[in-house]
C-alpha cells in the first residue's frame, strides 16, 4: 500500500504545515487536517481537504498521519498522551513526524508507536516556509524501508529532495 491510497491526517498547518498539506491537497491525496487555528483549516478545506472534528476524528479516519509541531513536547501529547493518536488510532496507522526535534524525543516516538502497534517515520524538515509553500522542502528521513516506500510519495508531493538516512531516528540525528 503507498500513501496515494490511503487517508491521509496532517497536524499542525502553522508556517511550514499548511504549505505542504496544500501541496498534498493539490496533488490529490485524501487529506483529513486539523490545527488548534480554524483559519488553515479553512484553507485547506478550500484547497480539497476535509477538516476533522478534533484528534480522535482524524485519528480514527487516517492510516497515516503527519505531525508538523512546535517541539518534542507537543508530539508527545498528541501521539501518545491521554486521548492522543495511540488512544484513537487503527493498530498499524503510521505517525510520520516533520518537526525538528531532539533525538531523544524521535527515539521515544519510535518506541512508543512500536509498544502500542503503530508505526514512525521521523523525516524532520529542512528548508524554509516560503521552500514549503513552494513544495520545495527537503526531508531527512529515518524509517523502515517498507515505510519509508509508504510515505515516499508524500514526501515527494511537498518537497524536491528526501533523503532516507537510515532506520528510525537517523532523519533527526542526520538534520
Amino acid at each position: 500500500m503507498t500513501a496515494k491510497n490511503e487517508t491521509i491526517g496532517f497536524i499542525g498547518l502553522g508556517a511550514m504545515g499548511r504549505g505542504m498539506a496544500t501541496n498534498c491537497a493539490k496533488k490529490g491525496f485524501n487529506l483529513v487536517v486539523l490545527d488548534i487555528r480554524p483559519e488553515p483549516v479553512e484553507a485547506l478545506v478550500k484547497a480539497g481537504a476535509k477538516a476533522a472534528k478534533d484528534l480522535a476524528d482524524l485519528s480514527s479516519r487516517c492510516s497515516i498521519i503527519i505531525t508538523v509541531l512546535p517541539t518534542g513536547k507537543e508530539v508527545a501529547e498528541i501521539c501518545w498522551g491521554s486521548g492522543g493518536i495511540f488512544d484513537h488510532a487503527k493498530p498499524g496507522t503510521l505517525v510520520m513526524d516533520l518537526s525538528t526535534i531532539a533525538p531523544e524525543e524521535t527515539d521515544r516516538l519510535h518506541a512508543e508507536a512500536k509498544k502500542r502497534g503503530f508505526k514512525a517515520v521521523d523525516a524532520p524538515i529542512g528548508r524554509l516556509a516560503w521552500h514549503a509553500d513552494r513544495g520545495e522542502s527537503l526531508f531527512m528521513v529515518g524509517a523502515d524501508p517498507d515505510d519509508f516506500a509508504r510515505v515516499k510519495p508524500l514526501l515527494d508531493a511537498m518537497g524536491t529532495t528526501v533523503h532516507h538516512c537510515g532506520p528510525g531516528g537517523a532523519g533527526t540525528r542526520t538534520k
